[in-house]
């Protein structure tokens, strides 16, 4: 029998694991319980905590996956799950929210309903008086550009498309062009050209830290409207302030609230929308993150599938004969031959196989006519390039 170490923000019925025959332990059970077959979290810190390179998998009820270290877990043979696509209704209306209560100048127009409170008498006659100040405009017709079209991405151009918006999209490793009547863009400096409101759907990397800067923004219509519902990091922020400052960007919308703005008078304008991370936060949200986590994981444990894994390749077959075998390998010249040659001395037959490659990770998938003889699965573990492999499926 499995077990899983569930950390607080996860929110499941402990059902759902009791029908897959799971444990379920709480975060308060670290200390009792020093190793998991698998770990599932939601925003809870994995860096400092060792215990996971003992375990099989880990999966995030979410989408980014910064809290745990997912390169010493590839270098372990652990797979890291997540789950795209379960947040990304969620994500999606609050970004219109955001959108459209900017254009319609909502959230000072709210602000200022409130201060009314302190007045006295009927005041149905100062805010006929007033209301003019708060005329906005219609998104209807205005040119939207999505940067990263993934499954947020997706959602947020059909939606703005239903809304009579015009779509340009820019994301270079896109290869599922679904709606047909965007502008998809050569470059990013094409579709920072032309957009009336820039959204970004791009993932926090390495490479994408500080991905919009100075040299980008420059390309950037002025009083153009900046939306990142993707992540803080994505943008840097010294050149943000100084194209706000400038009236480059007129207003920045944004569900990660950052210090620096909060000294200016950015806020206060009602320049600067922030939201208090609330992308994923819907009820409806967590259950779809954590009920797709439980089950990739799952299949995982107990069949060695592989689907939505950011460090390992996808790889899922169905199950021919009660005895599967599954390995992990450094990805080299000459792998599938070592692993598929070193059954015929021990006269066992490979009913199916299949050996998928990512981002120098290779991974194998058996179904064997007869169980392995424990002497051979152990040295196929003692193996240098062998990262990990098993057979304890059930």
């Amino acid at each position: 029998m499995h077990k899983m170490l569930a950390f607080s923000g996860i929110e499941v019925p402990k059902r759902y694991f009791e029908r897959k025959g799971l444990f379920w332990l709480e975060s308060s059970d670290y200390d009792k319980y020093k190793k998991a077959d698998a770990f599932l979290v939601r925003s809870h810190d994995l860096h400092s905590h060792q215990g996971v390179f003992s375990s099989l998998a880990i999966g995030r009820a979410g989408t980014g996956v910064n809290n745990i270290p997912v390169q010493k877990c590839s270098q372990a043979g652990i797979p890291v799950f997540n789950t795209p696509g379960a947040n990304s209704n969620s994500v999606k209306e609050l970004l219109f929210f955001v959108m459209i209560g900017v254009y319609r100048k909502g959230f000072s127009a709210y602000d200022w309903v409130k201060s009314l409170s302190k007045k006295e008498g009927d005041i149905s006659q100062i805010i006929e008086k007033q209301k003019k100040n708060f005329k906005g405009y219609e998104i209807k017709d205005k040119t939207l550009g999505i940067i990263g079209y993934g499954q947020i991405g997706k959602l947020v151009a059909e939606a703005a498309l239903a809304l009579g918006m015009h779509v340009f999209v820019y994301d270079p490793y896109c290869e599922d062009i679904k709606q047909k009547e965007c502008y998809f863009c050569n470059s990013c400096e094409d579709l920072l050209s032309q957009a009336d409101i820039i959204t970004i759907h791009i993932p926090q990397t390495e490479e994408t830290k500080g991905f919009l800067g100075l040299e980008l923004i420059s390309k950037i219509k002025k009083g153009t409207v900046l939306l990142n519902f993707a992540r803080q990091e994505v943008i840097n922020e010294n050149d943000l302030y100084q194209a706000l400052a400038t009236g480059k960007i007129s207003v920045y919308g944004a569900d990660f609230p950052s210090r620096k703005f909060f000294s200016s008078n950015f806020l206060a304008e009602g320049r600067v929308i922030f939201l208090p991370h609330l992308g994923a936060s819907t009820f409806e949200a967590e259950e779809n993150c954590a009920n797709m986590a439980i089950s990739q994981v799952v299949d995982y444990l107990e069949n060695g599938n592989i689907i939505n894994s950011v460090n390992f390749p996808k790889a899922a077959m169905e199950r021919t004969t009660p005895y599967r075998l599954t390995i992990t390998v450094l990805d080299q010249p000459g792998m599938i031959n070592k692993m598929t040659d070193s059954m015929e001395p021990l006269g066992i037959n490979i009913e199916n196989f299949i050996y998928r490659r990512f981002n120098g990770i290779g991974y194998a998938i058996m179904d064997l006519a007869n169980p392995l003889p424990d002497e051979a699965f152990n040295a196929l573990q003692a193996d240098q390039k062998v990262l990990r492999a098993r057979n304890d499926f059930v």
